[in-house]
């Protein structure tokens, strides 16, 4: 039995094991001699989620999963004596846990921090995730109560959100602080900003009470409608350039509508990064503040992945959405400060239409995915379609009530006015 108050993680890794396919994953792999001998990692199955209501993380198998087995057996040894539970889950056996908890893809790797789910998407070497679940356990909110821990986070190169208050009193019942909480928690990882409570102090002289940015150098306070709050959180999570690299594109993608991407030969100097930066500090759509991010990336660094949009000259422009399988791409286009706007604001008003890495591709996993999300519905609506066309013809073909007998019309009688003057 865990405390209560204590923060608790239970990270689950859910594989899809066909047979006997368990003892090859442990035979097949190098593991250190200390985790043979012992497997401290949980198993689940259908049923067990309500029995772990702290949460957990899990991933189906796959040809990746057979090299995280080790790694997931160290990590059980590794926080034994702490409340955090390494778990796993046989989705080929176990579909319904599975599913609950929409694993899509294999490996999947969810965390749950106090009932809360959360997607991990970084690396996954031992030290790395060592690394996510620490910090996740030390809890997401800085609380800071003097002067001098305030100075310590303004003084650091990250990205700091933080919420300012008079006492700890005026938080209760605070919708706003409630808001900041909840997208702070989902926002919250590795590479994410800093998320702070300070009591009593605020980096701007003369706010007693709100939120404020600390990005890029600069301090900005939210003067918005609580409504647009989590938008100008996730918007301002990154700086207003930022590089792009393997951890920090899915991310971005699926939280911007349109990655903007400037792609150079090499990593840009500081001189570009400076002219880029100009660039970047436009919002092309102030009401959806979403809608466009920007990022620099080297095309040496990535050219396996900027191979595909076949990029003529450089540097150049490329908007990249859909995780990249549709985007925007114009060679006529250069990398300043008026032609990227003018291309971006004619994306926005949808006067360029976008193209696809694969047509066919792009199109099927589309159908499948929808398929997938919403498989239940689908699969309701052939039980119930057939069974209610049924019912409905049924009832129309039935007997029917008796209908009145009918008297006959009555001869209408017609008299030739000409013959009845002859008379």
């Amino acid at each position: 039995m865990i405390k209560k108050g204590t923060l608790s993680i239970y990270f689950l890794i859910l594989a899809i094991l066909v047979g006997t396919l368990v003892s090859i994953v442990v035979s097949t792999e190098e593991t250190p001699a200390a985790v043979d001998e012992v497997d401290l990692v949980i198993d689940l199955v259908d049923g067990d989620s309500s029995k772990l209501k702290e949460g957990f993380c899990f991933a189906p198998w796959c040809g990746h999963c057979r090299k995280l087995a080790p790694i997931w057996k160290n990590l059980a040894v590794h926080f034994k004596d702490s409340d955090i539970k390494i778990a796993r889950v046989n989705c080929d056996d176990n579909s319904g846990i599975c599913g609950e908890y929409d694993v899509r893809g294999y490996p999947t790797i969810k965390l749950f921090v106090e009932g809360v789910k959360k997607d991990y998407k970084g690396g996954r070497t031992k030290d790395t995730l060592i690394k996510y679940i620490d910090k996740m356990f030390t809890g997401y909110l800085i609380n800071v109560k003097d002067q001098e821990s305030l100075d310590k986070i303004l003084n650091d190169k990250k990205i700091a959100m933080i919420y300012v208050a008079e006492s700890e009193e005026s938080l209760k019942n605070d919708p706003m602080f409630d808001t900041f909480k909840k997208i702070s928690f989902e926002l919250f990882d590795t590479n994410s900003p800093n998320f702070v409570l300070s009591i009593g102090h605020s980096p701007i002289e003369g706010v007693k009470r709100g939120i404020i940015l600390k990005r890029d150098g600069e301090l900005v306070q939210f003067k918005q409608s609580i409504e647009k709050l989590p938008s100008w959180m996730r918007f301002n999570q990154y700086s207003s350039l930022t590089e792009l690299n393997d951890v920090s594109f899915l991310p971005m993608s699926e939280t911007f509508k349109n990655l903007v991407m400037f792609v150079y030969p090499i990593k840009p100097n500081n001189e570009e990064i400076e002219e880029l930066k100009k660039i970047s500090n436009n919002i092309i759509n102030p009401d959806e503040l979403t809608d466009f991010v920007y990022t620099y990336v080297s095309n040496k660094a990535y050219e396996k992945f900027t191979a595909r949009y076949a990029l003529e000259d450089l540097p150049a422009l490329l908007v990249v959405r859909e995780k990249g399988e549709i985007y925007y791409y114009d060679p006529a286009v250069k990398v300043d400060q008026e032609s990227v706007l003018k291309y971006l604001n004619d994306i926005k008003a949808g006067n360029i239409n976008y193209q696809y890495l694969d047509f066919g591709k792009y199109y099927f996993l589309k159908t499948i995915n929808f398929i997938d999300e919403y498989k239940w519905f689908l699969a309701v609506a052939i039980i119930v379609t057939p069974i209610a066309a049924i019912i409905i013809g049924s009832s129309s073909s039935g007997p029917t009530e008796p209908q009145p007998e009918r008297l006959p019309k009555p001869e209408t009688l017609v008299i030739d006015d000409k013959k009845k003057k002859e008379n």
